[in-house]
């Protein structure tokens, strides 16, 4: 009973994450997927140096192969490439949970988002994530993000709060997460499959976190992987129609699912890409 509780609570909080799908363009090349990031360095300075410069998405614009979907936080409007930005209030805060851009931590410069959610009780719940929808009829997807975390504490195995997470609309309820939790950092199937990461993933380091999926017919079949600073981390087999294709995978990043007990979590989240390949 405990179980299908916590499954219906879950299902609610993903439910606050319908937004408007502003559909990725994405690379149909079937190119191996990678993460090499250039290093040709940021666009010129403007000439009139009496003006302040604008505020350039180095990153993003480094990052070869061009991903699908990316965002170094370091352009305005902040949420402009997320479906947060396209409904008030946010769909992707709730129970207290913030959504902040924040000049003081980040991976690349200037800026990072802040995601924060309050102590919670037992049983309580509260989001604080940024959320897009890739395209339907993929055969691999791929999701980077660096995440750094501050604070969080979890007094008992109840409380928990996902990093990374995707669901997949029409799929009949079914996501994969990497969720935190008393017991460190796990990676969870919605049937309750649990696989403990293996890498490190402590507090207050910045942590490259990466989930890939393979959804077409391949030897192993369908497979969800996982990564920390590019080592693998742990991996799980997927039921042979765990995806459909006319189903949209959609991906929220930062603390969603956060159930009480739990102290204050705050996270920050920078670089965040998507590619993938057509079937």
């Amino acid at each position: 009973m405990r179980r299908r509780s916590r499954l219906a609570l879950v299902t609610a909080i993903l439910g606050l994450l319908v937004g408007c799908r502003a559909v990725l363009g994405i690379d149909t090349s079937r190119e191996v997927i990678s993460t090499d990031a250039g290093d040709s360095g940021p666009p010129d300075a403007p000439g009139d140096v009496s003006e302040p410069a604008p505020l350039v998405s180095v990153f993003c614009h480094d990052l070869r192969p061009a991903p699908g979907f990316c965002d170094d936080f370091d352009v305005d409007p902040f949420e402009g490439t997320w479906d947060n930005a396209a409904e008030t209030p946010d769909p992707g805060v709730g129970g207290g949970g913030t959504l902040t851009p924040d000049t003081t931590r980040f991976q690349s410069a200037p800026r990072s988002a802040l995601l924060q959610v309050p102590q919670i009780l037992p049983g309580v719940a509260a989001v604080s994530v940024l959320v897009t929808t890739a395209p339907k009829g993929l055969a691999t997807l791929e999701i980077s993000a660096a995440v750094r975390i501050d604070t969080e504490f979890f007094p008992d195995a109840e409380g928990h709060a996902s990093v990374l997470s995707v669901s997949f609309v029409g799929g009949a309820g079914r996501f994969v997460e990497i969720r935190r939790g008393k017991s460190g950092s796990v990676l969870v199937l919605y049937d309750g499959t649990a696989v403990p990461l293996r890498e490190p993933f402590p507090v207050g380091a910045w942590k490259t976190v990466e989930m890939r999926f393979t959804f077409g017919a391949t030897a192993e079949g369908p497979r969800v992987m996982t990564y920390i600073d590019g080592v693998g981390a742990g991996q799980a087999p997927l039921p042979a129609d765990f995806y459909r294709a006319a189903d949209y995978p959609r991906v929220a990043v930062g603390p969603g699912a956060a159930v009480g007990p739990m102290r204050e979590l705050r996270m920050n989240v920078d670089n965040v890409f998507l590619r993938g390949t057509l079937q």
